[in-house]
């Protein structure tokens, strides 16, 4: 599955398979977003098994609307406090934990500021490749039609000074008369 869920509502009796086999793979593939099964089967035996097998609750038809809405808004609250991840960007000896807002390399931190944070994850997320300074200021300060270049100059010498800092292998670049790009 490779969209992220906050819950999954699964009806028993599907087309193609049966609802607990889907909750198998579903757990088998390593998913751990929380499923709400709804079925007509009301036996003590069917809602063991299904709970057995991954299912996190169970719905027995016919059921009440706000019971539904009651029960996901239950599933969401336990499955949001677990599945913050850190997302993690990479290039050569750096990572961007955007997470965190931190720019790390050898076990060296450097925490920046939100522009600084923005420029990163923009170089980051297009390396080698040759940004105009027009562009990055349209994506950075993207209603502030009073910022320079001067603007974006002081938060790239910054941002290159974190990097030295951290001895960063990846560098900003700049490409004289249009912009700036990142290598490593």
């Amino acid at each position: 599955m490779a969209n992220n869920y906050d819950v999954i509502i699964l009806e028993s009796i599907l087309p193609d398979m049966d609802g607990i086999e889907l909750i198998t793979y579903i757990r088998e593939k390593g998913n751990i977003t929380p499923i709400l099964l709804l079925t007509s089967k009301n036996k003590i035996s069917d809602k063991i098994n299904a709970l057995n097998k991954g299912a996190d609750d169970y719905l027995t038809k016919p059921y009440n609307p706000e019971e539904l809405l009651a029960r996901l808004r239950a599933l969401w609250r336990r499955s949001s406090y677990f599945t913050l991840k850190d997302e993690i960007i990479t290039l050569s000896n750096i990572t961007l934990n955007k997470s965190r807002i931190e720019l790390c390399s050898q076990n060296r931190k450097e925490h920046l500021t939100p522009k600084e944070f923005e420029l990163i994850n923009i170089f980051l997320n297009n390396p080698y490749h040759v940004l105009t300074k027009d562009t990055i200021i349209s994506k950075i300060w993207p209603f502030d039609i009073d910022v320079c270049y001067n603007t974006l100059e002081a938060h790239i010498s910054s941002l290159r000074k974190k990097l030295k800092r951290i001895n960063s292998k990846p560098r900003i670049i700049t490409v004289r008369g249009i912009g700036y790009k990142m290598e490593a």
